[in-house]
């Protein structure tokens, strides 16, 4: 009697613990008509906790940037570039540029990123276009505690040769036809943790963690006409610097009643010590004593593309009171904030540790004034 009485008490309490894990649900997948909002946290010393269940992440005491980044869904065929991605269901633009659009393509078993397409976003006046082969796996459209999932995927970018400068062809014996950056990635996640989640504005969430590892083997191929392509890695200036292998650990915290990613931490090389974290914010972060004003002069970036560092020309630099830089991917996340001193020569960011892709870049001055430009990662 006593041993049925323990049994029960036992799975009394491992029943609340299982009724407590979170699981997702096609229901959070992105239609036509979702934008969703997510912004820079800013909280110092966050570190991964140990996978496992039942666990607490209290981000309440975090400073919010307010720079918000809506991601708009439409219908794929409201994308200006829709021949290019013919699977697609839905394409993503974002408030930093009307110039760039992701496509992606939702079925049962999730989303998938088919690629980006954009206008001129390295200033050359040619239209680029990336794409994933396979599809990348964004998001499983059903997940639960201890899944693990794994993909193989390849980025390709081309870019004709006639939209690149003298400079940069000078660089082979025999002019190439086209020019393209190449990640071969390879990528796995799990579900390794759940539990509950408090944002700075005191809400409390039911979340699953999904560790991603993924891992990059980047490199620059040119194609010739009586060759195809072929590994130029090691022609470009630099010696191909930010090319190769690199591994990048980042943590999704998802809730099914919300279908942004609620958070998203990335590590360090340490994969313990988070050095970026983005969180969904529902309602817009503005100073009501200030109007935002985007300028129409454009930033310029040079080189565009680059691997590893990038120089920025703003408009007016010398006059305009510039304090910070931020950068957002394709996805409308926010992946770099960096303050600005007016004093130093032409500033200079570092990209080298952002994945392969297009980002937009943004300028913010003291008195509300925003300058834009793009870039490409290779």
């Amino acid at each position: 009697m006593k041993k049925t009485a323990i049994h029960l008490l036992l799975f009394f309490f491992i029943g609340i613990n299982l009724n407590g894990q979170t699981s997702i649900t096609p229901a959070s997948l992105p239609i036509p008509g979702d934008t969703f909002k997510v912004s820079r946290l800013i909280l110092l010393g966050q570190m991964i906790s140990p996978e496992g269940p039942n666990q607490i992440w209290d981000l309440s005491s975090g400073t919010v940037s307010n720079n918000q980044q809506h991601s708009i869904y439409y219908a794929a065929n409201d994308g200006i570039f829709r021949s290019k991605y013919p699977l697609a269901t839905l394409v993503g633009k974002n408030n930093a540029s009307d110039s760039i659009e992701t496509y992606f393509r939702v079925t049962s078993t999730g989303i998938y990123n088919l690629g980006t397409a954009a206008k001129d976003p390295i200033g050359f006046g040619a239209q680029v276009f990336s794409k994933y082969e396979p599809a990348y796996w964004t998001r499983p459209a059903n997940i639960n505690y201890l899944d693990t999932f794994a993909q193989n995927s390849n980025f390709i970018g081309a870019i004709p040769a006639s939209a690149l400068p003298d400079t940069l062809l000078s660089i082979f014996p025999i002019a190439p036809d086209s020019i393209r950056l190449k990640n071969v990635i390879k990528r796995s996640l799990k579900a390794d943790a759940w539990g509950l989640m408090t944002l700075p504005s005191g809400q409390s969430f039911d979340v699953l963690r999904v560790k991603q590892t993924q891992i990059n083997d980047q490199r620059f191929e040119a194609k010739f006409s009586f060759l195809g392509w072929q590994d130029i890695t090691s022609l470009v200036p630099g010696g191909g610097f930010g090319t190769g292998i690199d591994t990048v650990v980042s943590y999704q915290f998802y809730n099914n009643q919300t279908k942004e990613v609620l958070c998203n931490m990335t590590t360090d090389s340490t994969f313990q010590r988070v050095v970026n974290i983005t969180i969904k914010t529902a309602k817009p972060i503005v100073n009501s004593n200030q109007e935002v004003t985007i300028l129409k002069t454009p930033i310029k970036v040079f080189p565009n593309p680059a691997a590893s560092y990038i120089n920025l020309e703003l408009p007016d630099y010398q006059n305009l009171r510039y304090q910070k830089l931020t950068v957002w991917d394709a996805l409308g996340r926010l992946v770099i904030i960096q303050d600005l001193d007016t004093n130093v020569g032409i500033p200079s960011l570092n990209i080298g540790a952002l994945s392969t892709g297009m980002y937009i870049l943004e300028a913010h001055t003291s008195d509300g004034k925003v300058s834009r430009g793009s870039f490409q990662k290779l």
